[in-house]
């Protein structure tokens, strides 16, 4: 289907689910790129969770939301490292930035989204390596305040900071096409 439409790669994603469903996935992604069958070409897997902010789970399942828990990500990247393209995690619950450095230094693109993340969280990510934040304004922090005092979400920070690329969808549906017009103006 995407070939007949013009696409020539792809990376399925795999959205939050048991680790073990999404290792099974990754498992099957792997095996399709292996095969020689698939016409196209598959780069890899995107595991979008399951370390996500519950509070900006969107279409996510919030009952499988974790932050990172250390021997699931190094067992499977061990193991299939080389089928996993991209991991979306919220820095927030990234404790020290180990499991963004984890994916970088295992060339893994580490992407911010469903994330709640304030901008010290996103300049922490970048330290380590994040370079990308998934669907920017879907699922994705903006200025809070606290007493008076506002905090930059995401959003803002993707702005702010050059080394931050963003993706959004721009289906005519998540967002108007006012604000993709600002978005690309501005980055």
């Amino acid at each position: 289907f995407h070939l007949k439409h013009g696409t020539t790669s792809i990376v399925p994603t795999v959205s939050a689910g048991e680790f073990y469903t999404m290792k099974k996935a990754v498992v099957n992604i792997d095996a399709a790129k292996k095969s020689g069958k698939v016409k196209g070409n598959i780069l890899g897997a995107h595991l979008e969770g399951p370390y996500l902010s519950p509070k900006q789970a969107g279409a996510q399942c919030p009952s499988f939301i974790t932050p990172p828990i250390k021997g699931d990500y190094e067992k499977l990247i061990a193991e299939y490292g080389d089928s996993i393209v991209r991991w979306t995690y919220a820095p927030e619950n990234d404790e020290n930035g180990r499991f963004c450095k984890y994916l970088t230094e295992h060339n893994i693109i580490a992407s911010a989204g469903h994330t709640d993340a304030k901008y010290e969280n996103v300049a922490l990510a970048i330290e380590n390596g994040c370079n990308l934040i998934t669907h920017l304004y879907s699922c994705t922090s903006t200025v809070t305040r606290n007493h008076g005092f506002r905090s930059l979400g995401v959003i803002e920070s993707a702005y702010l900071r050059d080394e931050l690329y963003v993706e959004i969808i721009a289906d005519g549906k998540h967002l108007p096409p006012e604000l993709i017009k600002m978005i690309i103006k501005i980055k």
